[in-house]
C-alpha cells in the first residue's frame, strides 16, 4: 500500500474510488499495480517514521533488518492509514509533527 501511496494519492472523486478498490484487493493485487510495488513482512521492520516533507508531502523513512528506504506520500494518504499503521507496528512507528 504505501509503494502506491508514494505516488501521491489524495482524496478526489476518482481517487478515493482507487483507494477503495485497493483496501478490497488482497496483498498480491497490490502488489501487481505498479513495478515498483514491493513488499515487506512486519516482523522484518524494524522502525517506520513519518514527517512533514513540506508542502502536502510527508517522508516515510522504512528501516528493515536489513536496509532503509524512504518513501514520500501526500499527508492526506499518510493520515488516513495512521492508525492501521499504529496498530500493526505499534511501538516501532513514530508519527512526527
Amino acid at each position: 500500500m504505501l509503494g502506491k501511496m508514494s505516488e501521491g494519492l489524495q482524496r478526489t472523486p476518482k481517487k478515493g474510488g482507487l483507494l477503495q478498490k485497493m483496501a478490497d484487493m488482497k496483498p498480491e493485487g497490490i502488489l501487481s499495480l505498479h513495478p515498483e510495488n514491493f513488499s515487506i513482512e512486519y516482523p522484518q521492520v524494524v522502525t517506520l517514521r513519518v514527517e512533514p516533507a513540506g508542502g502536502e508531502r510527508s517522508k516515510i523513512t522504512l528501516v528493515t533488518m536489513d536496509q532503509k528506504i524512504e518513501l514520500y506520500s501526500s499527508l492526506v494518504a499518510a493520515n488516513g492509514v495512521r492508525e492501521q499503521v499504529k496498530s500493526l507496528l505499534d511501538t516501532r512507528v513514530e508519527y512526527r509533527g
